[in-house]
């Protein structure tokens, strides 16, 4: 029987018990997160509140399932370190000291997070450590000081980043920034050519247009192309950096990882059960959802078609609530002829990015309970927004990290978006 401890914002809030076996653990609060929360508080997340009971390792599992990595990440991680990639506890006893938000998962015998600093890197240890990747997932190392775990499905490094300096954080120390190199082919060349100009002019034209946006810069390593973008659920600079507590619409929603791509006959997630969740846990719940409904309009109009339930994620502060998180993954996904215009989460009854219309827009703010009107008016605002900074925000991008054909394709195919759109 393992028991891990969960601390979140510097106390220890619940135990994980796994005599359930399987992987699988039982999740306990404990009478430290009671005084401090309150029953019914989302200490950990909206469908997990705390309470007195145990929640069954089946109750917790989903949730515990999204602080780890997905698909062939998950596997690579698993091998390294030599668990079953189905073995939950296992993995994050191993890597669960910095986890998405302010979670940090302890193993036995430790009784509080140590940060142990940072591990800086020169330029080739940083090169290095990139080009490892597809064998170390996150900078995990064999030393077992890097204890990192993260969700989604592409290679990325957790790095702590001071003025021009990167480094890996040492067991619990909070990362400040999360590197995404493109993914490379077997000939070496980039699968989707241009993606990090592409995903750094996304985001930002987001954040241009006023919405709450993660930053954002190209990053070259060894002269390979990637995204270098600051967590939003981090605060401060080092060595003072604090945890925001966050968690994916799929833990929200109470859905395993693999359940992120809308399913069937409207089954969950939707984007009018993410609204529902705005409902029921946001402190404004108005607000929060006029800012879902400014991303939706901004993802089509950027041609961004991956707008799952992982992209999108609550801020949990129990006691202001809920709120909806900045953007931080926005990619405009119809730029590369082989990637599909399928809409991750339906748009009203549109199923593919090219078939999205105003109507349509319009029709799913309005089954969220926004006034039509009001729909229509935040609408034409965004597309407005974006419309004025496409040039502005293009010029800005080839200045700072040079310049690559897709940046063209991008702002000619967003621009005739938004006309059709408004």
């Amino acid at each position: 029987m393992t028991t891990l401890s969960v601390w979140l914002h510097g106390a220890h809030v619940a135990d994980l018990d796994d005599a359930a076996g399987g992987g699988m653990a039982s999740l306990q609060y404990t009478d430290e997160a009671i005084a401090r929360y309150g029953l019914g508080a989302p200490a950990l997340s909206v469908t997990l509140p705390v309470r007195e009971d145990a929640y069954s390792a089946f109750e917790s599992r989903n949730w515990l399932d999204g602080l780890l990595p997905e698909d062939k990440v998950r596997t690579i991680l698993a091998a390294r370190l030599r668990l079953d990639e189905s073995d939950i506890v296992g993995i994050l006893a191993q890597v669960g000291r910095e986890c998405a938000g302010a979670v940090t998962i302890l193993p036995p015998g430790e009784d509080h997070p140590v940060a142990a600093g940072v591990q800086w890197l020169t330029d080739d240890e940083l090169a290095a450590k990139v080009r490892d990747l597809p064998r170390a997932p996150f900078g995990v190392d064999g030393d077992g000081r890097v204890r990192i775990s993260l969700g989604g499905v592409q290679g990325k490094l957790v790095v702590v980043r001071d003025g021009a300096a990167i480094g890996l954080p040492l067991e619990a120390t909070p990362s400040t920034h999360i590197y995404k190199p493109s993914p490379l082919g077997d000939g070496g060349t980039e699968v989707w050519p241009g993606l990090a100009h592409a995903e750094t002019f996304a985001l930002r034209m987001v954040a241009a247009a006023g919405m709450a946006a993660a930053e954002i810069q190209v990053l070259r390593v060894e002269g390979r192309a990637g995204v270098l973008v600051r967590r939003y659920d981090r605060t401060g600079s080092p060595p003072d950096v604090q945890r925001l507590h966050q968690e994916d619409l799929c833990q929200a929603l109470g859905l395993p990882p693999t359940s992120k791509y809308q399913g069937q006959l409207g089954s969950a997630p939707t984007l009018r059960h993410v609204a529902g969740v705005l409902d029921r846990h946001s402190a404004v719940p108005i607000l929060d959802k006029l800012a879902l409904f400014s991303m939706v309009v901004a993802s089509v109009a950027l041609g961004n078609a991956d707008m799952h339930a992982k992209n999108l994620s609550l801020l949990l502060d129990p006691t202001t609530g809920a709120h909806l998180a900045p953007a931080y993954d926005v990619v405009p996904t119809a730029s590369w002829d082989d990637v599909t215009t399928a809409l991750a989460l339906k748009i009203d009854d549109a199923s593919h990015l090219e078939e999205v219309t105003a109507e349509h827009l319009d029709s799913e703010a309005t089954s969220w309970g926004i006034g039509r009107v009001r729909a229509a008016a935040r609408r034409r605002e965004v597309l407005d927004a974006l419309a004025v900074n496409l040039q502005p925000v293009h010029d800005a991008l080839v200045d700072e990290s040079g310049h690559h054909p897709v940046l063209d394709q991008v702002l000619d195919e967003t621009r005739a978006r938004i006309a059709r759109l408004a």
